[in-house]
């Protein structure tokens, strides 16, 4: 049985919880996601899409999605902690939403048209390409 059938069961309303024996992955994959975002700013798509199709059996597409999802409360709670320190550059935040808003949308249109093995090939290329840059800048 494949990965997208090993941990989830599915729920009254086509929801999706992890049985049992899957919460204590589910929260430590939180926690890695969230360490990850409050201290590196990544941690949504880096950890929780591999960890979401990998640890908790998530097809490709509903990883991105729940990612996604989780990314907005994770930013959320960083963003007290970094704008009350006086680090946010609130100057380029509404330029730099209203493109990453455009961008997500046409991103997510393109998404759930992608076969779920290109999608992973495109997220790992994007995440090497990521890494190459931060190392070399």
């Amino acid at each position: 049985m494949g990965p997208a059938h090993r941990t989830i069961r599915p729920v009254e309303g086509g929801a999706h919880h992890p049985p049992a024996k899957a919460r204590l992955r589910t929260i430590l994959s939180g926690l890695a996601a969230g360490l990850f975002s409050g201290l590196a700013g990544v941690g949504g798509g880096v950890v929780l899409v591999p960890a979401l199709v990998r640890l908790l059996g998530l097809g490709q597409h509903r990883a991105h999605a729940t990612s996604l999802a989780i990314i907005a409360l994770i930013a959320s709670a960083a963003l007290i902690r970094y704008g009350s320190a006086s680090q946010v550059a609130w100057a380029m935040v509404p330029p730099l939403a209203l493109g990453g808003v455009v961008g997500s949308y046409i991103g997510s249109r393109l998404m759930v048209k992608l076969p779920a093995r290109l999608l992973r090939l495109l997220f790992g290329l994007a995440m090497l390409s990521l890494a190459t840059l931060m190392l070399t800048v």
